[in-house]
């Protein structure tokens, strides 16, 4: 063939091959979201799940890539630490360690939801006829002190203490610790009980805990809903033997990034903030609670009744202030990470400009 034939034959396939390129990229920019936010698909996600759900991010004009983990806050943050995501979701707990393993590198976005009574601790059938439950109108830390340590001698074989599973770095850690430290109940730190301490926690994740308590590997689980309620659905004999608001402990809901993130992304971060304030507001309108209910027990795959215990303690509001911080920084000392994290860090970890800003947006 002509060698001037065979020049342009390949000057016609590489402008082929570099329009597809260029429309390659095109349709690939066009694609890429303006922010990836993580997050679980359990309680105290709901207003994640309703501004997906009902298109309030949309309606903010930001494009949002939703990507969900299992377990529980403390993965949604490492994958946000890992790059995995932009934003990360979650408890007081985990974004108490990202503050004490970050600095000031974290930026809390905003809170959008304070509330008592999600945490709660599930007993097998072996014991949970054994426990005393407290009683705030005729208050009873003794008695349930003593129970716990009853129900832990009264276990057959060598093991004289209550194994109860939480994942180490959640959320519910920090508050099933508060509420042990409340009662004067000792407990192992994820290690071995030594004589005097009726309990050893242990580490699990989150969305194993049900069945580790089916199998009897523990004898009590902690965590938040809708986990608690799917054990007493499903392990014969559980019930409920405490929770968060007897020592009337109070767990925030958040929205953490990076400094990195939020400097290169403020336009971007600050619409996402808009669109979990209109989640917020549709939540806390009480004529569309049983639509909400209805969407967040059909994500979470569990029952309406589960989500509806959520919606009557909850206070759906976006804000970062000072009793939010306040909640955050009592974590942070549950967890002794107050050397490194202090309130006025706490209070500060919401720059400025978007306190301003979330103030705007209530005006």
């Amino acid at each position: 063939m002509d060698s001037r034939k065979i020049g342009a034959i390949i000057a016609v396939f590489t402008l082929v091959a570099v329009g597809a390129a260029a429309a390659y990229v095109v349709l690939d920019k066009e694609d890429e979201k303006d922010l990836r936010v993580v997050y679980l698909n359990k309680s105290s996600y709901e207003t994640q799940v309703i501004a997906k759900e009902k298109g309030f991010f949309d309606k903010a004009g930001v494009s949002i890539e939703h990507i969900t983990v299992t377990g529980s806050g403390a993965d949604a943050v490492n994958a946000m630490l890992t790059g995995s995501a932009d934003i990360a979701a979650c408890g007081d707990g985990p974004a108490a360690s990202a503050l004490n393993k970050e600095g000031d590198r974290i930026v809390v976005l905003c809170n959008v939801n304070k509330s008592t009574g999600n945490q709660i601790w599930v007993s097998g059938p072996d014991l949970a006829n054994k426990f005393v439950l407290y009683d705030k109108e005729n208050p009873n830390k003794e008695a349930v002190r003593d129970s716990w340590a009853a129900a832990a001698a009264s276990k057959a074989g060598g093991e004289k203490f209550i194994k109860l599973g939480v994942q180490k770095g959640a959320t519910s850690e920090s508050e099933l610790k508060a509420w042990l430290d409340f009662m004067g109940i000792e407990y192992s730190d994820f290690g071995k009980a030594r004589e005097g301490q009726p309990v050893q926690l242990i580490d699990a994740k989150a969305n194993t805990l049900v069945s580790l308590l089916d199998a009897k590997s523990i004898d009590v689980m902690g965590a938040s809903l809708p986990y608690p309620a799917n054990a007493t659905d499903m392990v014969t004999g559980a019930k409920a033997v405490g929770n968060n608001s007897d020592n009337g402990s109070f767990g925030i809901s958040c929205y953490i990034t990076t400094k990195e993130v939020y400097e290169s992304k403020t336009e971007a971060v600050k619409k996402f903030v808009e669109g979990v304030k209109l989640a917020s507001d549709y939540m806390a309108d009480p004529a569309n609670e049983n639509e909400c209910v209805t969407i967040c027990a059909n994500v979470f795959g569990t029952e309406a009744k589960n989500v509806r215990n959520v919606f009557e303690t909850a206070d759906f509001r976006v804000d970062w202030d000072d009793g939010s911080a306040e909640v955050l920084y009592n974590t942070v000392k549950n967890k002794g990470f107050q050397d490194k994290v202090t309130l006025q860090m706490c209070k500060d970890a919401c720059p400025a400009d978007l306190k301003a800003h979330i103030a705007s947006l209530y005006a």
